[in-house]
């Protein structure tokens, strides 16, 4: 079957002659889009066609086409190359019946021995046939330098230079030759797709659950919107809420320390108080050069001709108490300067205002 490249430009069609059938029309599959498998048999013909149809089921699942050659590198022994194709480039297919070439069943017939080709392509590989074997790996990874690749197949060789060969281009220049026994396994057979009618009840059914879709998509939008201002008026709240405790809490505090003086206030007599005490229990020839007063503390700075007297006699009043010097007298030609500490011990509440 021929099919023109303008009606089907992602493929690359080639001719492929055999002696039997003269020129034919295949495709050729890239190297990316298919794995290769490989047996070897020591069974009679019979046995081998059974022994591939059930490689073939194994294969080809998920959708997958297999192809295979067989070749006979000896009297007693069946080689066979499988080529499992990707279900999506199945699909590609033109309908009917056509031939399916990978890419690197057709090198062994390109390259020449012992020489290192690298193949251009979307997928560029390195390719060499070697001990008379096809060895690949795509240019990636560690294997982008050749000599990694030569080394990983055990072929040394100081020379790194390389031949660059595009398929698509060489192609057009040259027929394959092939065996009839060759092509045999390589019939892909796609079936057409027929499209059945559309049933109205299923478009309504569509358009329902779309109408259903969008009804819950804006009643969630509108929720979530909801919920969001809620949100937002319960976190003000709670903020204007910590606010006010803040501020109860600070006034607590303030009214705390206001009851704290008031208290200390209201159990110390004021400071008129005990200096009009001071004056009428202090003997008239004391003379006073500086008095203080902390809460029931006074001390008092004076001269008088005696000092010891002075505090014996407040020592006797029954308002004060802890009378004592806290420095030294000091004699003077006028007198004895003294520093006196006295305590004034009785509480405001028995104060007479009277």
């Amino acid at each position: 079957m021929k099919y023109p490249n303008a009606m089907f430009p992602r493929f690359t069609w080639i001719d492929v002659n055999t002696k039997a059938l003269g020129t034919g029309r295949a495709f050729v599959v890239p190297r990316q889009l298919y794995d290769e498998h490989h047996k070897r048999y020591k069974v009679s013909v019979t046995e081998l066609w059974r022994l591939i149809a059930n490689e073939k089921k194994v294969l080809s699942r998920s959708g997958n086409k297999v192809i295979w050659q067989v070749n006979k590198p000896n009297a007693d022994t069946f080689s066979v190359s499988y080529a499992v194709i990707t279900a999506s480039f199945v699909e590609q297919l033109p309908s009917g019946f056509c031939l399916a070439m990978p890419e690197t069943w057709l090198l062994p017939s390109i390259l020449q021995a012992d020489k290192l080709y690298c193949i251009e392509g979307e997928s560029p590989y390195w390719a060499i046939m070697f001990n008379q074997q096809l060895h690949s790996s795509p240019v990636k990874g560690l294997m982008t330098q050749a000599r990694f690749f030569k080394e990983a197949i055990g072929f040394y060789s100081a020379d790194d230079e390389h031949i660059a060969v595009n398929i698509q281009q060489y192609l057009q220049r040259h027929t394959p030759q092939n065996e009839l026994s060759q092509l045999v396994g390589l019939v892909v057979r796609k079936t057409a797709v027929k499209k059945q009618r559309t049933v109205p009840w299923k478009k309504l059914a569509v358009a329902s659950f779309g109408i259903c879709s969008s009804y819950a998509v804006l009643l969630s939008a509108f929720l979530f919107f909801s919920e969001s201002q809620l949100n937002n008026k319960a976190e003000r709240l709670q903020l204007e809420a910590k606010q006010v405790f803040q501020l109860q809490d600070k006034q607590a505090v303030k009214a705390n320390t206001l009851q704290a003086y008031k208290d200390t206030f209201d159990k110390y007599p004021s400071i008129n108080t005990i200096l009009n005490q001071l004056k009428l229990d202090l003997p008239a020839e004391a003379e006073l050069q500086r008095i203080q007063v902390v809460g029931r503390q006074v001390e008092i700075t004076g001269s008088a001709a005696s000092a010891t007297d002075i505090l014996a006699t407040l020592s006797e009043k029954p308002y004060w108490s802890d009378v004592r010097f806290i420095q030294d007298v000091r004699k003077r030609e006028s007198g004895e300067e003294f520093v006196l500490s006295l305590v004034f011990s009785i509480e405001k509440s028995d104060i007479n205002v009277d």
